[in-house]
């Protein structure tokens, strides 16, 4: 089902106008599996969490998916759009506009910390919930979404405004990989150490990075065999056995493979 804004949704008038901030609406729903709105943009600012279920955010051509806990900022004219990806979706929205302020707002994809989750307990006992709820008692929303903004651009000038990152799981796995220091592992290998199968791990992977897993280990494994091929002046066999390979032979045929010559002959190039 495909869901389009109304024609003055989050356009009403201030609910609520600070020096620093406007609320201009706020909602806490769901939607079922396969709803989706189709691509928007408009004037304000958007701050939008994942109460349960999983959402899509997309901006631009970067596709994020936000789990329980999680939130995403949305900037003025960022061309966005959500899709929703379980049974059930339950979701906070809140629009609002920001005035002159001394610090960089954030924006993209904030996961869950407990800080945050802090904050969205208050928010949850403000915002009534359903389509057709009253009005929420706007001057404390507001100043609790203050608070959150400015724990956000804290944060934020801490990290260099870059995005916290992905989902726990992607995240997880991605720790495994990078502390691995490029042995090769198998999904299936991968999945048991986190407790799930190796479909989910491969589509949740490839939905949130774009790649998919197999790429992804494949391409560390690779760096690393380049590396130590160039600087140590160990055996290939005890490379490969380093790297996690049966042999010699699975290494070599492996790298081969996708460098297009065999770790021997790359090494050989690197000395002449």
């Amino acid at each position: 089902m495909v869901l389009k804004l109304g024609k003055n949704e989050g356009l009403a008038e201030g609910l609520w106008m600070g020096s620093h901030l406007e609320l201009l609406y706020h909602r806490q729903d769901f939607f079922e599996e396969g709803s989706r709105f189709r691509w928007h943009e408009h004037p304000f600012w958007q701050i939008d969490f994942c109460l349960s279920g999983a959402i899509e955010v997309r901006v631009g051509e970067r596709a994020t998916v936000l789990d329980p806990g999680d939130c995403f900022v949305i900037g003025p004219r960022q061309r966005h759009c959500f899709a929703y990806l379980e049974p059930k979706n339950d979701y906070l929205s809140i629009k609002y506009e920001l005035r002159e302020s001394d610090r960089t707002p954030r924006l993209g994809c904030i996961r869950g910390d407990d800080t945050l989750k802090r904050f969205l307990r208050l928010l949850q006992a403000l915002v009534p919930k359903g389509e057709h709820a009253p009005t929420a008692d706007a001057e404390p929303l507001a100043r609790v979404l203050e608070g959150l903004l400015s724990h956000l651009s804290a944060e934020s000038d801490a990290v260099g405004g870059r995005d916290v990152g992905y989902g726990e799981l992607v995240s997880r796995v991605l720790r495994i990989i990078d502390q691995g220091k490029g042995r090769l592992r198998q999904v299936g290998e991968l999945a048991r150490e986190l407790g799930v199968t190796q479909g989910h791990l491969r589509a949740r992977f490839k939905r949130e990075t774009g790649a998919s897993l197999k790429e992804k280990v494949d391409a560390v494994c690779m760096e690393r065999a380049r590396l130590l091929l160039a600087y140590s002046d160990r055996s290939v066999s005890e490379l490969a056995e380093e790297l996690g390979f049966p042999d010699l032979f699975a290494f070599s045929r492996y790298f081969k493979q996708r460098q297009g010559c065999s770790p021997r002959a790359y090494r050989h190039k690197l000395e002449r």
